[in-house]
């Protein structure tokens, strides 16, 4: 891991750079998922170096679940996600930020797509995407 960076717990935007290994974002999202203090979920979001205009994975956790949207020149969601409904993140700064529909997946997929898009900087593709719905 990247020397200074060893925690998600105050952080909104997180330039992928400073994560070390790609397994260290697993590490540092279940640890941050043991902190949540209600049962809403935290979400942060994750760019690759290029700045804050570059695409980007909003990632959360919420318990057994987390959360997945790819932001770039259109929103996409996983194609299998589960909530039917809006569901509730929130940032380290308490703004609201709830997840779309068909977001949310199990914990560890979630942790497996932030792993990958640390690895590789582009938009993952372990799970299949769909159009957010307007």
């Amino acid at each position: 891991m990247t020397a200074g960076f060893d925690s998600l717990a105050d952080q909104v935007e997180i330039d992928i750079s400073a994560i070390g290994q790609p397994e260290d974002i697993g590490r540092l999202l279940t640890d941050a998922n043991a902190a949540r203090s209600s049962a809403s979920g935290r979400v942060w979001f994750l760019f690759d170096g290029a700045g804050m205009d570059a695409p980007c994975l909003a990632v959360g956790v919420r318990g057994e679940v987390g959360a997945l949207e790819w932001i770039a020149d259109q929103r996409l969601v996983p194609a299998h996600g589960r909530n039917a409904e809006w569901a509730s993140y929130y940032t380290a700064d308490v703004h609201d930020n709830a997840m779309p529909p068909h977001s949310e997946l199990p914990l560890a997929e979630v942790i497996a797509t932030a792993a990958e898009f640390v690895r590789t900087c582009r938009r993952p593709d372990t799970i299949e995407w769909q159009p957010e719905a307007e």
